[in-house]
């Protein structure tokens, strides 16, 4: 039955994405303990993007935006994992903030009167990430206006989607262009995973 074939791949597809998120989950705490011998137990997962952890923590967390999109379904469930989508890349390459010392390893020269910061060493490789985010998230829209406009996608749940993802790059980009020490404070230790 070719019906029963499709439903098959359907439910795979489905059953091996679920695992890559779990999987995700798996190599970031991984990647903690790998680190955990040099730099010891620092105040939060976050703190280890400055770590041997970063390639991985980056990776994973961008593995499971990837999933949260193609898992996305119908209603409510779909505009959540849309969102989340949306977000959690920002999470994996715009650093917490840390302060001197917290870090074994990590020259973290703060501003006068700054407690915490982004140490200048990541200064490239943030701008570099979040203009990656912001012209991937462009181009994810455009193609979802495309197929929303071709009748391929459902178009309530993808204008709301399309809204939500929006006002987020939107609010990235002008946040990161006009307030980028707003933008990085706001990923402060207090606010960090």
């Amino acid at each position: 039955m070719p019906g029963s074939d499709a439903t098959t791949s359907l439910q795979r597809t489905y059953r091996y994405l679920r695992l890559a998120i779990a999987g995700a989950v798996v190599v970031v705490f991984t990647a903690v303990l790998v680190a955990m011998p040099a730099v010891g137990l620092l105040p939060s997962l976050s703190h280890y993007y400055y770590t041997s952890a970063n390639t991985m923590f980056v990776g994973a967390l961008i593995a499971v935006s990837v999933c949260f999109f193609a898992l996305s379904g119908r209603g409510a469930e779909r505009v959540l994992l849309d969102a989340a989508a949306t977000v959690v890349p920002l999470v994996a390459i715009v650093p917490t903030m840390i302060s001197p010392g917290s870090v074994p390893g990590i020259d973290a020269h703060c501003p006068p009167g700054r407690g915490s910061c982004v140490p200048a060493a990541f200064d490239a490789a943030v701008h570099g990430g979040v203009l990656t985010d912001l012209i991937v998230g462009a181009v994810f829209v455009l193609v979802a206006v495309g197929l929303a406009l071709a009748g391929q996608v459902d178009r309530p749940g993808t204008a709301l989607s399309l809204a939500i993802a929006g006002v987020v790059l939107a609010t990235v980009g002008l946040t990161w262009w006009l307030a980028r020490d707003a933008f990085l404070r706001s990923r402060s230790p207090s606010r960090s995973s």
